[in-house]
C-alpha cells in the first residue's frame, strides 16, 4: 500500500491557532483527550 501523500491516518488536518482557546473544539483520540496549540497548529496532549 502507498501512503505518501498522507500525513496522518484519519486524514484529519489539524486547524491553525494561535491559543489553546483556539483548538477547544479540536477532536482528539480518547488515549490524548487535551487539545492544544501546538506552534501554529493544533495537537493533543494528556
Amino acid at each position: 500500500m502507498e501512503s505518501q501523500g498522507r500525513r496522518m491516518a484519519h486524514g484529519v488536518v489539524p486547524p491553525s491557532c494561535k491559543s489553546d482557546g483556539d483548538c477547544k473544539n479540536y477532536k482528539c483520540p480518547p488515549s490524548l483527550p487535551f487539545p492544544y496549540c501546538d506552534h501554529d497548529k493544533c495537537g493533543c496532549g494528556n
